[in-house]
């Protein structure tokens, strides 16, 4: 008969692979593309984000999968499947509904303000992972939502840096997609900094208190304070 150890590290470890189930798939496809275009000298590149234009639309769905080469794409896969089953893995209730969000606002915002071009890559969400994990663990304030900003903030926290344009080495790399994704996930953070935590439980002793109002008002109806009456004994004898 297993023990109650050995049930819950079992019961963890299948948390954790679940929780890397849907990373991994985007990842794959991911990969897979990359390898594709490598080898057979394909390119799905005109499938980006681009800008104001009606075509570039369906870059807000496609070009998070598309990179420009194997270097571009191991820069972004690895923190992508890290971030996101970090995600699905401390914030299973919300972890959908905030990954849809950052997906798709980070890419409308871009095509929206963006510099003409044609913008490519998982970036963007990189960013808004990394800033809702960093900024909800501090405003719940909770041991282990604190423990995951900690970490990310410790890993990543250098990205903020990609934001700002004058700071990149490199001028085509996409920082309007890095702050756009980096603002939706504060935003995120703080809208479902609330949702899914535990109310706090009231405090025994309010219904003690209570009781003892009650007790109170029935010994005493004019609800006067209680007399101690005090005897004093002397050596001799006597009392006062």
């Amino acid at each position: 008969m297993e023990n109650y150890q050995d049930t819950t590290k079992k019961s963890e470890l299948k948390s954790i692979k679940n929780a890397m189930i849907l990373p991994f798939i985007f990842a794959f496809i991911m990969f897979v593309l990359q390898v594709f275009e490598n080898e057979f000298h394909a390119s799905f590149n005109k499938y980006g984000l681009i800008p104001r234009t009606e075509f570039g639309l369906i870059g807000i769905i496609t070009s998070p999968f598309l990179h420009a080469s194997y270097a571009h794409l191991f820069s972004n896969i690895f923190p992508f499947f890290f971030l996101f089953s970090l995600l699905i893995y401390s914030y299973r209730k919300i972890a959908f509904p905030v990954f849809i969000q950052i997906y798709l606002w980070t890419g409308i915002l871009a095509w929206i303000s963006a510099r003409e071009g044609n913008h490519i890559g998982a970036s963007g969400i990189i960013y808004g992972l990394s800033s809702f994990l960093a900024l909800i663990g501090l405003l719940r304030r909770d041991i282990k939502s604190m423990a995951i900003a900690f970490l990310v903030i410790f890993l990543y926290g250098s990205l903020v840096w990609g934001v700002f344009p004058s700071f990149l080495q490199e001028k085509n790399i996409s920082w309007e997609s890095h702050l756009w994704g980096m603002i939706t996930g504060f935003i995120l953070a703080y809208f479902y900094r609330k949702t899914g935590v535990p109310e706090k439980p009231a405090f025994e002793n309010e219904e003690d208190d209570d009781n003892d109002d009650e007790y109170w008002k029935l010994e005493n109806p004019e609800n006067e304070e209680p007399t101690v009456k005090i005897n004093y004994y002397f050596p001799n004898g006597m009392k006062r």
